[in-house]
């Protein structure tokens, strides 16, 4: 299993793309790009939903910060599986398109997180809003691969943080239907 991660890791890790997409991938994980898309969704949220979209928000907040903190803190460092990128012995033609980072592998925070929200956000008002809600799907993904893409995370490590920030979505979700049984 571990041979077909990495592997998988060399191919996408491998890509030649054009120079313009490089770029666009390499953004693509970058938080901070991430801040207007944010701010659209919150916006949405508050101008669909009123009061209830400021729930919405906390929730999401939460969601993410239990997502990263549990990730981060409890699951890496009881794993403590190495990043591709300190790995550079173990793997052929390694291309680290950004710093590597200090912290470990797996699984992925920046796929725990996006899936997460994506996850929460896509329960809460999916059935409702479904326009403005299928998009969170392929933009966690993306995250997750342009992770793999820029050198410092394994697909496996992608793979968990799917499944890591599904499962805090759905528990999240289960917790935010409850809250609102209790405000009726």
């Amino acid at each position: 299993m571990l041979e077909l991660d990495q592997a998988l890791f060399s191919s996408v890790n491998g890509w030649q793309l054009p120079d313009w997409l490089d770029y666009v991938l390499i953004q693509w994980r970058n938080q901070k790009v991430w801040i207007p898309l944010y701010l659209l969704m919150a916006f949405l949220l508050i101008r669909s939903f009123k009061k209830k979209g400021f729930l919405i928000i906390i929730f999401a907040m939460v969601v993410a910060g239990f997502s990263d903190f549990t990730n981060s803190q409890l699951i890496k460092k009881s794993i403590e599986r190495p990043r591709p990128c300190h790995e550079s012995s173990n793997i052929q033609n390694l291309d680290l398109k950004i710093h590597c980072g200090s912290g470990y592998s797996f699984p992925s925070s920046h796929a725990s997180n996006h899936m997460s929200l994506a996850l929460f956000i896509y329960l809460v008002v999916g059935k409702m809003k479904r326009k403005w809600t299928l998009w969170l799907f392929p933009w966690a993904v993306l995250v997750g691969i342009a992770q793999v893409y820029a050198g410092v995370h394994y697909p496996l490590d992608i793979l968990g943080g799917f499944i890591w920030g599904s499962m805090v979505a759905y528990a999240f979700f289960k917790i935010y239907e409850k809250v609102l049984e209790g405000l009726k």
